[in-house]
């Protein structure tokens, strides 16, 4: 315990604190995606809205690739837009073609939602995410975002 009045004087230095959480990636789609009718469609991320290391995040296999000497623990997740038509759904985010797969699945019985699932997943450096969605019936995705960032 700590005496009242007491001076608590730092002996040290802390480190680790205040990291620039690099590299960060931040990507959208500015077309429609399909929810896939009993099957998994990629999802249309074809615009990058910000982005720490140029090139991390392609436009044309809609993927973000963890560069050069920064594999670690990365946060990230998206904002999906669910119509109301897709019935049950998953929304899956998967490293390489074969590794984890992260996904959050609901039934849809309310109407259109915007649903934000997040993951916590340890990455190394030329590891890959891809998105994609799965409705119990075919639709549009009339918009999506996605984000992920390098905890440490």
């Amino acid at each position: 315990a700590i005496a009242s009045g007491a001076t608590i004087t730092n002996s040290g230095t802390a480190t680790g604190f205040g990291d620039a959480n690099t590299p960060y990636f931040h990507a959208t789609t500015t077309a429609d995606s399909a929810w896939g009718a009993a099957s998994y469609t990629t999802v249309v991320l074809n615009s990058v809205v910000a982005e720490s290391n140029t090139g991390s995040f392609d436009t044309s296999t809609y993927r973000f690739t963890v560069p050069a000497g920064e594999g670690g623990t990365y946060f990230t997740g998206g904002e999906f837009y669910v119509p109301s038509a897709v019935g049950a759904y998953y929304i899956l985010c998967k490293q390489n073609a074969s590794g984890t797969e992260l996904n959050y699945s609901a039934s849809q019985s309310n109407g259109t939602q915007n649903i934000q699932p997040a993951w916590i997943i340890v990455l190394a450096a030329g590891d890959y995410l891809e998105w994609s969605l799965y409705g119990g019936s075919g639709t549009t995705n009339g918009g999506t975002t996605v984000w992920g960032w390098k905890l440490w």
